[in-house]
């Protein structure tokens, strides 16, 4: 039985990430690296194609996640991508700073640590247009 393996290139062979990832993503696409804050400012980083799908998911607070069991719920910073390649970089890059430089990171575009998802939950009741569908509940 013949397995399809997935390749690295040289590049990624150290990281581990495969190939199609370093492939350069589809037109019109958009990602984002984000920071999400609890009220006492534990940290959370993390990267996704659909900001306000996976904010949404964090304010749910999947059992057992980090997220949920710190109270992360405020998203205080984000980046936006056109290339998953930058995407994850970044990600890694801020992952990586001190808490420290993720402070001055985040004071350096949102000093008053504002949750920057209740504009677009405040735009959606002005507008009555929904900005993130969410998921339907199953019956």
């Amino acid at each position: 039985m013949n397995r399809a393996r997935l390749s690295f290139s040289r590049v990624a062979a150290a990281r581990r990430i495969p190939v199609f990832l370093l492939l350069r993503s589809p037109m019109g696409r958009t990602y984002y690296v984000y920071i999400m804050s609890s009220l006492s400012r534990t940290l959370y980083t993390g990267v996704t194609n659909n900001l306000e799908r996976r904010i949404f998911e964090h304010k749910q607070g999947q059992l057992g996640s980090f997220t949920a069991r710190y109270n992360v719920n405020r998203l205080v910073y984000f980046e936006e991508f056109g290339d998953i390649n930058q995407a994850i970089t970044r990600e890694k890059e801020v992952k990586r700073m001190t808490r420290r430089r993720k402070i001055a990171l985040i004071d350096s575009l949102n000093p008053d640590w504002r949750d920057l998802s209740l504009e677009w939950e405040q735009s959606e009741a002005e507008s009555g247009i929904p900005h993130a569908r969410q998921p339907r509940a199953r019956e």
